[in-house]
């Protein structure tokens, strides 16, 4: 009931924004966004002890404004969501890719290619942009914890052209495999502690259980490894950067200096975009014997 209720709420909030322009709902968004992070306190302690963490000569002053500051990213990005017909009647003036020219090379090279990123910025927006823009995107991920939700971020994909593979169901290995042949690009977050094949790599400065799939399908199947973000712009909107880390040849066959050398990548995005990271998560909850 909690979940239905849950969904039903923001398909009220979609109904209430409609009406609302873009940008004046995103700022609302944020808004909505600090008050609740206030409120979920739980979270926001978890989030000032991660900061503390990352950046240990940061000041609680800083901590405190950082936290707030992911929380109203957040509130944005649920109404971007909320509002993608919008989004998408104005997608190349509201998004940038400046990396563009290195998604055509992949996709001309035949082979499909990895994606790498992290739940920092609008990540179901940065997928919805490359499906909406004709790359053949299958996201995989796990199923979320309210059914309700989960549909509709499912729809949600559906609806820009993003294919889904649940993590861990009993048909994911052959549609992995399907989607490997068909040349697709396979994208997945890997900034968080799950419960699949993972090994120890380091971040910010700690060891931390990092989802080693990325690196064991590149590796196996040769095809390009890419690391992708999404960042807010200071005048509204998104700017997308793209990197390709290259094919791994013969002789790269180990799956934790690989997926080492993804995580660094995405530790200097986040490094260098703080207020846009998910601190609540428990990055190091595990630790190596």
């Amino acid at each position: 009931m909690r979940d239905r209720l849950l969904y039903l709420l923001l398909d009220l909030v979609r109904l209430l924004l409609r009406p609302v322009a873009l940008e004046p709902a995103v700022r609302a968004g944020a808004g909505v966004g600090r008050v609740v992070g206030r409120c979920l306190l739980r979270s926001r302690r978890r989030a000032l002890r991660n900061l503390r963490l990352a950046f240990p000569d940061s000041t609680a002053r800083w901590r405190a404004e950082i936290a707030g500051h992911v929380f109203a990213n957040m509130g944005r990005s649920l109404v971007e969501l909320l509002k993608i017909d919008e989004v998408r009647a104005r997608l190349d003036s509201y998004v940038a890719c400046e990396d563009w020219g290195v998604v055509e090379e992949v996709l001309r090279g035949g082979t499909g290619a990895i994606a790498c990123t992290g739940h920092i910025g609008n990540w179901e927006l940065l997928a919805a942009y490359f499906g909406i823009k004709g790359v053949p995107l299958t996201v995989i991920g796990r199923r979320l914890n309210s059914p309700w939700v989960d549909r509709a971020v499912l729809e949600l994909r559906s609806k820009n052209s993003v294919v889904t593979i649940t993590r861990n169901s009993p048909s994911a290995p052959k549609e992995i495999l399907r989607a490997l042949r068909s040349r697709r690009v396979l994208a997945m977050l890997i900034d968080q502690d799950t419960r699949g094949p993972s090994v120890f790599v380091p971040f910010f400065g700690r060891p931390a259980a990092t989802p080693s799939g990325p690196a064991m399908l590149a590796l196996r199947s040769r095809v390009p490894v890419l690391v992708t973000f999404i960042a807010r712009r200071e005048n509204g909107g998104h700017v997308i950067k793209v990197e390709n880390l290259g094919r791994p040849g013969p002789a790269e066959e180990d799956v934790q200096e690989l997926t080492a050398h993804i995580s660094r990548h995405i530790e200097a995005h986040v490094r260098s975009h703080p207020t846009e990271w998910v601190w609540w998560h428990r990055r190091w909850r595990r630790q190596p014997p």
